[in-house]
């Protein structure tokens, strides 16, 4: 059996960790198969005195239970945007199994929006797996840049090649170093029909 771990990689000469407020959410009913691993992050930018604060909330749904988990994961985000950390910027990346059509629950939160749509996340490029979510109301220090880094095209590397790295390629999304910076139209994210 594999044993799966969460990190977060990240520049600590431009971001920091609050240690304070880094826990797996407690899943006390057993509805996610792996928990939850949260952080709290502020930037690091000498221009600023107001800079971006969010939480980081990294899931991997379990394939086979991608309908159940997904509908628990909007509570989860709730309760993250509450955990008492005073934070608005909440933040849910990860594996999701799904792509932005088939976000349940989770896509249904008022004012969520993802970076990623209709674009496949796997190394195959066939199907999409991986996205990045947060409320478009608090989270504007979003630039609008997100994207997905295929590594395979940029190193050259044949499918087995790029397989043996990964069989996810990178999401990614840009911020302002500051709190509520310059604003742009977010280039990706439509709200799932209700």
């Amino acid at each position: 059996a594999s044993k799966e771990q969460y990190a977060y990689f990240y520049n600590t000469a431009r971001i920091t960790v609050n240690e304070k407020w880094t826990y797996t959410v407690i899943d006390k009913y057993d509805k996610l198969h792996r928990p939850p691993y949260v952080a709290h992050f502020q930037t690091l930018s000498p221009s600023s005195s107001n800079p971006f604060t969010f939480s980081m909330i990294n899931i991997h749904t379990d394939p086979d239970e991608t309908d159940q988990e997904l509908d628990v994961l909007d509570d989860v985000y709730r309760v993250v945007a509450n955990d008492g950390s005073q934070e608005d910027d909440v933040i849910l990346l990860g594996d999701l199994n799904v792509d932005d059509q088939h976000l349940g629950e989770l896509g249904r939160l008022a004012d969520i929006m993802w970076t990623v749509s209709k674009t496949p996340t796997n190394t195959r490029k066939s199907k999409q797996y991986d996205n990045i979510l947060f409320s478009r109301r608090h989270s504007q220090e979003f630039t609008g840049r997100t994207g997905i880094y295929d590594f395979r095209t940029r190193f050259k590397l044949s499918e087995k090649e790029a397989l043996m790295v990964s069989d996810h390629l990178p999401v990614w999304a840009e911020f302002h170093l500051s709190e509520n910076g310059s604003v742009r139209q977010a280039s990706a994210g439509q709200p799932v029909p209700r």
